[in-house]
């Protein structure tokens, strides 16, 4: 079918007609990857879809959904993963999802990130998805800017600069991504790839990138469950593979909220998600080595497995000597594909203290002398 338009400065404009999507009230016309929604008294059609996995966020769950409903592009769906939360998230979200018809909060047993954004992807029906995290924020005008650098191009994936805060200011980007953020506007997804390995200037989160979902869902790539770490590593890995286009937005258009001390991540020594971490990285290695990326990867690597061997912990418990032997293993392997000066000072005297057998002990001291200094 073909649909002409017709308006004050082009008269008559032809394009192919797709299909015509109703819902209530709403008709969305849809010719390929453009669409005219045509508002009506109901819910309207969404064109951006926002994931949001929620588990016990209630202290920042008000922020980050108010930051996403209030941008200038409204035609959006929000998906709101409620993933098995214990306290307050749950009734927050029912109470955004009651008053405003483009909320919608589906509801799962606790099963980890991966799950929850699966869980988005199987119900997304915009053209784009977004993922955000319960206690980060979107800038205003962040989606727009996006949709605008992905239709310009048709882009299968954009990439967006973002800011670091620690809950009450501003901080340095570093702390998350060692290097700047790239300043050219297109490349395919294998070298993102590099740009997150070599040049550590991109973030590896999936949240770090909005999605073209007739290229997510075509290419079947999906979340690890049973992976609570490092999950977003694997799944990049794996999705930039086969991203054709990758766009960039130097503009920062996201707040990424840092942990405090007593939250963070490294302070919750766990060796069971460190085994899970570890088995994220090995499967990234193995899709490495099938081509000239593990080089590449190895550096980046080696900073992930020393973060795991911290969180693993103490080695009184058997089970925790192995998940450390494990990692140090895959250290040992990894820094076999990467020069001294690739790996850096810090990172090589780590691993020479590995192989002397003195590294535990060494780390037992420096840090009872940081609490000391406390």
């Amino acid at each position: 079918a073909v649909l002409l338009l017709s308006s004050f400065r082009r008269p008559h404009i032809r394009l192919t007609l797709d299909s015509i999507i109703t819902n209530g009230g709403s008709t969305r016309i849809v010719f390929g990857e453009t669409s005219v929604c045509i508002l009506g008294l109901m819910t309207y059609v969404p064109l951006v879809s926002v994931v949001v996995p929620v588990f016990n966020a209630q202290e920042s769950i008000r922020r980050c959904l108010d930051s996403i409903l209030r941008q200038n592009y409204l035609e959006i769906e929000l998906l709101v993963i409620d993933d098995g939360s214990t306290d307050a998230s749950a009734s927050i979200c029912q109470e955004y999802e009651g008053r405003d018809k483009r909320v919608h909060v589906l509801s799962q047993r606790n099963s980890g990130p991966a799950s929850a954004r699966n869980n988005g992807i199987a119900h997304a029906s915009g053209v784009y998805l977004l993922f955000i995290d319960a206690d980060d924020v979107l800038k205003p005008g962040a989606i727009s800017d996006l949709v605008a650098i992905a239709d310009s191009v048709q882009a299968d994936m954009v990439s967006f600069n973002f800011e670091v805060t620690d809950g009450d200011r501003i901080i340095d980007r570093k702390i998350a991504v060692s290097g700047t953020y790239p300043v050219f506007q297109q490349s395919d997804g294998r070298e993102c790839l590099e740009l997150i390995y070599r040049e550590r200037g991109i973030a590896n989160f999936s949240w770090a990138f909005m999605y073209r979902m007739s290229f997510l869902k075509s290419s079947d790539v999906w979340f690890p469950e049973g992976i609570h770490i490092f999950e977003d590593a694997l799944f990049l890995n794996q999705i930039l593979r086969l991203a054709q286009k990758v766009a960039y937005c130097q503009k920062p258009l996201y707040t990424y909220r840092i942990s405090t001390a007593s939250e963070s991540l490294t302070q919750r020594k766990d060796p069971a998600k460190a085994a899970q971490g570890l088995e994220a990285v090995k499967q990234i290695w193995k899709i490495c080595q099938q081509d000239e990326s593990s080089a590449s990867f190895a550096v980046h690597g080696i900073n992930l497995l020393f973060l795991l061997d911290y969180i693993t912990g103490s080695s009184k418990s058997v089970y925790a000597r192995k998940v450390h032997a494990d990692i140090r293993k895959m250290i040992f392997t990894l820094s076999s594909r990467c020069g001294y000066k690739q790996i850096g000072r810090g990172n090589m005297i780590k691993i020479i203290l590995i192989r002397s057998g003195v590294y535990d002990f060494v780390m037992l001291i420096l840090r009872g002398i940081r609490k000391k200094c406390r």
